[in-house]
């Protein structure tokens, strides 16, 4: 008995246990909002449909041929230097019937004192994230599906990481009113 209580209680304090401060996710550059737009609409993932390149660079469903020579690029100034941005251009190609979006994506944290542990000085640095990402979208009837491959490259001071992820995104879009009064109806029930 004082063994399953013991081994109760490491399995409901793991979940709460905390290993080091910092960032929660790695990347986590990948997360800032991509336009002011985007900025403007609370930063995350908006699933809306229009000719808009900055919103396709994190949900690429909506690539379609409203997108085709599109150009878009983006370039957010922080403090200290700091910048993050991203350059896009989307294309739709006839043959396959898709369109495609090529995206870099950086942010440019500064240069940075470099400090021994004794607090000596030995130079300055930089930090930079880097994304290069290709995405393709593609709809059948009403439903949009899309797919971003991403490579990842992260630099701080000498060190450099490097990673591969990915962004998959389904939809259903109806221009009929009937169906938005329907999904209206149902989200002011759960309210």
């Amino acid at each position: 008995m004082k063994k399953l209580l013991i081994i109760s209680f490491l399995v409901v304090s793991i979940p709460c246990a905390k290993a080091q401060l910092g960032g929660r996710n790695v990347y986590d550059f990948l997360s800032f909002p991509t336009s002011s737009r985007m900025e403007g609409i609370n930063g995350t993932l908006q699933s809306m449909k229009d000719a808009d390149l900055s919103l396709a660079i994190t949900n690429p469903c909506f690539l379609d041929s409203t997108y085709h020579k599109q150009l878009s690029l983006t370039n957010s100034f922080y403090i200290d230097k700091m910048n993050v941005g991203n350059i896009a251009f989307a294309y739709t190609h006839p043959k396959i019937k898709s369109t495609i979006a090529y995206t870099f994506q950086y942010a440019s944290y500064g240069k940075f004192d470099g400090r021994d542990a004794a607090g000596n000085s030995t130079g300055t640095f930089r930090a930079n994230d880097f994304n290069m990402q290709a995405g393709i979208g593609r709809n059948w009837k009403n439903f949009y599906y899309g797919v971003n491959l991403k490579l990842i490259v992260s630099q701080l001071a000498m060190y450099t990481s490097v990673g591969f992820a990915t962004d998959v995104s389904l939809a259903y879009h109806s221009d009929k009113k009937i169906f938005l009064r329907l999904l209206f109806c149902e989200m002011q029930a759960w309210n």
